[in-house]
């Protein structure tokens, strides 16, 4: 049961569902009007009463919510509410129930994504794409991980456009009429850090920083960045909110300490909307999926050798998060409505419930994958890298975009997933599904500086295209992505 308005540069489309409690029956009543052509026009079959003003192009939030105040008249729904959201409402004069989400967007918004070739931006391309039909999704990558794939299902085939460009190389003609920029690039995780430090730097913090000026330069309306719960690095037993101090113990968590104070500044220069996400640690299978993350791989180990064993003591915790519940934060960024005095915004994205001590989660992928044995180092020197963290904002400000997927979910989904690719191999821990051996095999067959970027062969330059566009004709369920 929903009624959702979509607001696009030139057109107004509303479509209200209503169920009628006594005989579950579910009208549905759809009108859209060009609000070039139209004005004040009744709509007919709309429950006979009801009509749509003319908002005309880039109509705010307020102009938009009176205009539902007087397409719902009569008290068939409740006041329009500054948030642009209604709750459950029994309507008794048409003895009807009403459970009504309004959301509003932009028709042809286009989203562009950074990283989109990644472990995370996958599953974030995929969600966008399902909740944002009409918008124009871009995605930019250098394409380092691009071809080692973990779902026969290509992730790209649900982008408008694939982009080929280290986000180190100018991107004016990306941001060019963008609505949103997601910036999920990054070298990505301690290891990675701890080799190349310099390259962390720069692209995590300063490249972040750049590109954040481009887009306020592009007129984007929203800038999310993907920041970290690690940034708060040791910490006592007391879980860490966004008010605390910050604690980053690696080059990694460094980078986005340093990128979130420049994108802070840009954001009150600017007054571009700069949401940052400081994520739980991630999880979940993928069409590109790591086995460098604390819960999928204790599951792979359990898989492939029977046994799972923790490095440490047990004892560090660690807060985590499911990768669709990283892309509904990032829709909830997208879509959320900023005051207009908070154009920065830093927040923990994650849930209370999912802050576990590593030997929990060892105990918890046990109950899942039968015959597994634990083994724990308690001789380990203790892991300086343990915090607990505090989403209590988040759940106060995000309440319809709380993280739904269980631990339980969590362990079943990268268990199925690597299942369901045959996955065996005790020696993972130097496969390609561990993101430094990535690097380190492209370091290797010379098809990467130092610095990361790719070495230009000729024999390729004049033949791979950095950009792939899909064609009108192309459904959207081709594969519009090509290497």
């Amino acid at each position: 049961m929903l009624t959702s308005l979509s607001v696009g540069r030139q057109q107004v489309r509303l479509r209200c569902d209503l169920q009628q409690r006594s005989r579950g029956k579910l009208p549905a009543f759809r009108q859209q009007l060009d609000s070039r052509k139209h004005s004040n026009a009744p709509i007919k079959g709309m429950l006979g009463a009801s009509k749509l003003i003319n908002v005309g192009p880039g109509a705010s939030l307020v102009r938009i919510a009176t205009v539902l105040e007087s397409v719902f008249i009569n008290s068939y729904l409740p006041p329009m509410l500054p948030t642009a959201c209604f709750q459950p409402h029994h309507c008794k004069r048409l003895k009807m129930r009403y459970k009504v989400l309004l959301s509003v967007e932009r028709l042809n918004m286009k989203i562009v994504i950074t990283g989109n070739m990644g472990y995370v931006g996958s599953s974030v391309v995929a969600h966008l794409r399902r909740v944002f039909p009409a918008a124009t999704i871009v995605g930019v990558d250098s394409g380092l991980f691009g071809h080692y794939l973990t779902q026969r299902a290509i992730p790209e085939r649900n982008l408008d456009t694939q982009i080929y460009r280290d986000i180190r190389d100018p991107l004016e003609d990306v941001f060019s009429g963008a609505d949103v920029v997601v910036h999920l690039a990054a070298v990505s995780n301690d290891p990675m850090g701890l080799r190349f430090e310099g390259v962390t730097k720069e692209v995590n913090e300063s490249t972040s920083i750049q590109l954040a000026e481009l887009a306020a330069c592009s007129k984007v309306r929203h800038f999310i960045f993907a920041s970290s719960c690690s940034i708060y690095g040791l910490a006592d037993g007391t879980a860490r909110s966004e008010d605390d101090t910050l604690n980053p113990l690696t080059a990694y968590a460094r980078s986005k300490v340093g990128a979130e104070v420049g994108l802070q500044k840009i954001a009150v220069n600017t007054g571009m909307t700069i949401c940052a996400l400081r994520f739980a640690t991630a999880c979940g299978f993928s069409g590109r999926t790591r086995l460098d993350l604390v819960l999928n791989d204790f599951v792979a180990s359990a898989l492939s050798t029977g046994r799972i064993s923790v490095l440490s003591d047990g004892t560090p915790w660690r807060p985590l998060i499911h990768l669709k519940d990283m892309a509904r934060a990032i829709e909830w960024a997208i879509v959320r409505p900023a005051p207009n005095d908070e154009c920065f915004l830093a927040v923990n994205v994650g849930s209370d419930e999912w802050n576990y001590q590593v030997a929990d989660l060892a105990e918890a992928v046990r109950s899942f994958v039968a015959g597994t044995t634990i083994e724990i180092n308690k001789n380990a020197q203790p892991d300086k890298r343990s915090y607990r963290v505090d989403f209590s904002r988040y759940k106060s400000i995000a309440p319809n975009h709380q993280p739904q997927v269980s631990l339980e979910g969590a362990i079943r989904d990268v268990r199925d997933g690597l299942l369901s690719m045959g996955f065996k191999d005790s020696d993972y821990r130097h496969s390609n599904l561990m993101r430094l051996n990535v690097l380190d095999e492209h370091l290797a067959a010379g098809r990467i500086q130092p610095n990361l970027r790719w070495l230009a062969h000729e024999s390729c330059s004049r033949e791979s295209p950095s950009r792939v566009d899909r064609p009108p004709t192309v459904s959207s369920n081709e594969v519009v992505h090509t290497v």
